[in-house]
């Protein structure tokens, strides 16, 4: 919506990089720890998931120096098909390979550190439809 609202890129980056170190950041910490390591090291699909977020990293952390409109939308593009691979294909994979008991404990255990990281606010709500 920023993009469309014509917000300068800076101001979208700026709010990209801050969600990143607020929320996104431990997010992906609490996957690969806790989530991740219920499959084999060997498996291609965790494999998948960790190269996705270190390229969603990557182009974070690239993005004081590289901000433009196609690096952000590269970063939305990744992020989005990210949470698809992940809600579509490896959930299902890990609930399908992990003992039940242990995916129930870990499921408490995530919403309960998730509820400790996920205080994001920004004032600058520019992705909001403006008429």
């Amino acid at each position: 919506m920023g993009l469309k609202n014509e917000v300068t890129v800076e101001r979208i980056a700026a709010y990209i990089i801050n969600f990143y170190n607020i929320y996104l950041n431990e997010h992906f910490r609490q996957e690969e720890e806790y989530l991740f390591t219920l499959l084999t090291d060997t498996d291609e699909l965790k494999a998948k998931a960790i190269e996705q977020h270190k390229t969603i990293r990557d182009k974070i952390d690239a993005l004081p120096e590289l901000s433009t409109q196609q690096s952000l939308e590269r970063i939305a593009n990744e992020l989005e098909d990210h949470i698809r691979f992940e809600e579509r294909i490896l959930f299902g994979h890990i609930e399908k390979n992990a003992d039940p008991q242990i995916l129930t404990h870990l499921g408490d255990k995530l919403i309960e550190l998730s509820k400790k990281h996920c205080e994001h606010t920004w004032q600058d709500e520019f992705w909001v439809y403006k008429k």
